[in-house]
């Protein structure tokens, strides 16, 4: 439906939810007659500082690192035409892919909201890559003709599967062997086997249509969580005619902030942090899908599929993708995108009232992260590396101990 009716609303509903979250009066009494305890007013601030501080940043950095990779992969496609593809508009695109990846990567301790409604995350990052769809459709003149038009991103979200679109087709035509591809293939022809008749031109047409769709989907998950965030990207929103609000017309960010008040649809402060730590679509889920999944199929698994469930082959960024989703724990934890810990945190308010169970948290962080690092690259080739397994114990326990932390919060 059309949305540009809500601009008003979400507006006023953005000032009433920071008027709603200004810290309340301290009181030692818990009760409706005394107003919120004192670790209800900080759970309060810990909400609206993890949407302002960690989640609102890191969409806006998301949305914008992917506005520059489509226009440095539209750009690659003019120069196809003319076989005139550069190294460094290459090198551009690559590095702006990272950057891109880096963010959503960081952005998976919370998907929850608007990559769970919307079912963006599958729509742009599945995985292994159906090659074979690739071919057909790269091989289809009708379907190329219609990716080449001015709407080939509306022609790749509707037309085109989940294991053709996102991070990884993209990752495919910008990528082998983890170098920038050949610059005499994109002005020629592929050398990739059963792709040898394929021309860049065909692929680059591939690679700016997906690349369109990609950024779409990723102003939908900024406007969704702050409709304030770029008037531009909104207005692409609404030319798309796409939904950017909660069921109750509000921001994802209201819906978390408002919790435990009329609207929301967290029916108490205690359940939306419990959703987001603990949560299938939060910290917890994250930190065991890497551990189980990223890393844990191809590394214990023996079927061909299992080996080949390995996420950014082409690019060979498989463990900073995993680094990055243990970073993504961590900026919910504290509360910002920096590393530091905010005053208004999960990190502050285990340090206020239970120093132990968030000490074992910040302990798990920190040996997820080292012992990611010290996994042997890229990850395509030494799946079956030892350090593979002390890694996934390592997230094991990071899940425990933020299982731990959720647990001692609820019984505040």
């Amino acid at each position: 439906m059309k949305t540009s009716s809500l601009h008003a609303l979400l507006a006023a509903g953005a000032l009433l939810s920071a008027a709603l979250f200004l810290p309340s009066c301290k009181s030692d009494l818990p009760g409706p007659d005394n107003g919120p305890t004192e670790q209800e007013t900080m759970l309060s601030a810990v909400l609206a500082q993890m949407v302002t501080g960690t989640i609102n940043p890191t969409y806006k950095a998301l949305a914008d690192n992917t506005e520059k990779l489509y226009e440095a992969v539209a750009e690659m496609r003019e120069s196809a035409k003319t076989r005139s593809v550069t190294g460094s508009q290459i090198e551009k695109a690559c590095t702006l892919f990272k950057a891109a990846r880096a963010e959503y990567e960081k952005s998976e301790a919370f998907l929850l909201g608007a990559a769970a409604k919307f079912n963006v995350d599958p729509h742009i990052d599945s995985w292994p890559l159906d090659v074979n769809a690739v071919i057909t459709l790269l091989s289809s003149p009708k379907m190329l003709e219609d990716l080449d038009a001015d709407n080939g991103d509306e022609v790749a979200y509707g037309s085109l599967g989940q294991n053709t679109l996102g991070f990884h087709g993209l990752e495919f035509i910008l990528f082998r062997d983890g170098e920038p591809r050949d610059i005499a293939e994109l002005n020629g022809n592929d050398t990739y086997p059963r792709l040898e008749a394929l021309t860049g031109e065909q692929e680059l047409i591939y690679a700016k249509a997906v690349a369109g769709d990609l950024r779409n989907n990723c102003y939908q998950m900024e406007i969704a969580w702050n409709a304030a965030s770029n008037s531009a990207h909104l207005e692409k929103l609404d030319a798309l005619e796409w939904q950017y609000t909660t069921n109750g017309e509000i921001s994802f960010g209201e819906d978390l902030t408002g919790a435990g008040k009329p609207g929301s649809s967290y029916t108490s402060l205690k359940s939306a942090i419990a959703a987001v730590v603990i949560g299938d679509l939060g910290c917890v889920g994250i930190c065991d899908e890497v551990a189980d999944t990223k890393i844990g199929k191809p590394h214990n698994g023996s079927t061909e599929e299992d080996i080949n469930y390995i996420e950014s082959p082409y690019s060979y960024n498989s463990i900073t993708d995993f680094y990055d989703n243990v970073t993504s724990i961590e900026n919910i934890w504290k509360g910002t995108v920096s590393g530091a810990s905010h005053p208004n945190s999960l990190s502050a308010y285990f340090a206020k009232y239970h120093a132990a169970e968030g000490k074992a948290v910040e302990a798990a962080l920190a040996k997820a992260h080292e012992e990611i690092r010290k996994m042997p690259v890229p990850f395509v080739k030494f799946y079956k590396d030892p350090q593979c397994s002390i890694a996934i114990n390592a997230l094991h326990d990071l899940s425990g101990a933020l299982s731990r932390a959720n647990d001692v919060l609820q019984n505040d």
